[in-house]
């Protein structure tokens, strides 16, 4: 990491010492680690809060504001960069609007949140024990606030671990911290400053910069349904390997993190980690890349089937071997792979 924010051993010998000294965490929460991650589900869609927190990553710093409200069960969520060109996010129950620094509009349909804010909540935060190992670890005070603190470690190299610190009084997500296998912080969300259960008024849920906007794109995400299809399976292309745990979450139309263009993307998740695997023809003079920023590994292989070159990118919060032997593992549909591009 280029930055950071303290020292590494000096940070794990802190907590180390608030773990030591917390005796049986268990008996004075009252609660297991699954039953407060289902607790940092309920919260993450029910109740209403507002405040700003940091996001650190191997490219820097950003400062986000957040204004989060419920009403009748329909959520609503606006997001605002606080420094560098103007961006922000806003979503209306499925709906997501992206505006970027462009002044270009990015639409989402049924889709999620592109920000992975709150995108670590788990359905069944027990079933995240059969890869995870789950323990409620200690308490500490985050933006002003009591907080318990649950570790999230991995059972095998296939995925990172989490350091979660969770609101004592209503389970809402206070900070995260994304470990790789030796310990050491990948990325690192954390409020500053937060309030909850208040009334949202409708100004602050609406964008700022529609007169700016300058065009418009739609993307449509369709969900996966077990009922229909085999797991992993599109019209063109499947994947015979993903990580134990990994299920397929949704199918829909996204940008190429190479080309750009709207291309058929497969989105897994463990309940804790995700990704997104893209398949399309080989562009002229396009070369397999490794990109490594923070948790987020993008591994692009050119590999050789009997209907052509295809480029094949592996992109999202997984170690490179993970992502690597995912890539692999694609195949097109009424074919098989023949040679690899080196």
């Amino acid at each position: 990491m280029k930055k950071r924010y303290w020292s590494r051993a000096t940070s794990w010998l802190a907590f180390s010492l608030l773990i030591g000294s917390s005796g049986n965490i268990l008996a004075e929460t009252g609660l297991s680690a699954a039953q407060w991650l289902t607790g940092m589900t309920k919260a993450f869609r029910e109740l209403n809060y507002e405040g700003q927190f940091i996001y650190q990553h191997s490219q820097g710093l950003n400062s986000i504001a957040i204004t989060h409200s419920v009403t009748d069960g329909q959520e609503r969520e606006r997001l605002v960069f606080l420094d560098g060109p103007k961006r922000e996010v806003v979503r209306d129950g499925n709906k997501v609007v992206c505006i970027n620094a462009d002044n270009e509009v990015i639409r989402f349909e049924r889709g999620d949140s592109p920000l992975a804010f709150g995108r670590i909540l788990s359905e069944n935060p027990n079933k995240l024990a059969e890869h995870y190992s789950l323990k409620v670890a200690g308490k500490g005070r985050v933006a002003g606030r009591e907080a318990v603190v649950v570790l999230v470690q991995p059972k095998d190299e296939f995925r990172y671990g989490y350091e979660i610190w969770l609101d004592e009084a209503s389970s809402l997500l206070l900070k995260l911290v994304l470990l790789n296998r030796k310990g050491e912080m990948l990325e690192r969300l954390q409020f500053t400053s937060l309030e909850i259960g208040h009334e949202i008024p409708e100004t602050k849920l609406v964008t700022s910069l529609k007169g700016s906007i300058k065009s418009e794109k739609v993307i449509v995400s369709k969900a996966f349904n077990k009922a229909n299809g085999k797991p992993g399976d599109s019209e063109n292309w499947y994947v015979n390997w993903v990580p134990p745990g990994f299920e397929l979450f949704r199918r829909n139309q996204q940008h190429s993190p190479v080309t750009k263009k709207a291309v058929e993307s497969l989105m897994y998740t463990d309940g804790l980690a995700g990704f997104s695997i893209f398949v399309e023809a080989k562009p002229t003079n396009a070369v397999s890349v490794i990109k490594r920023e923070g948790a987020i590994t993008a591994f692009t292989k050119v590999l050789s089937f009997e209907q052509g070159e295809f480029l094949i990118t592996v992109v999202g919060e997984l170690p490179l071997v993970a992502a690597e032997r995912i890539a692999m593992s694609v195949k097109l549909q009424k074919g098989r792979a023949v040679s690899i591009s080196q």
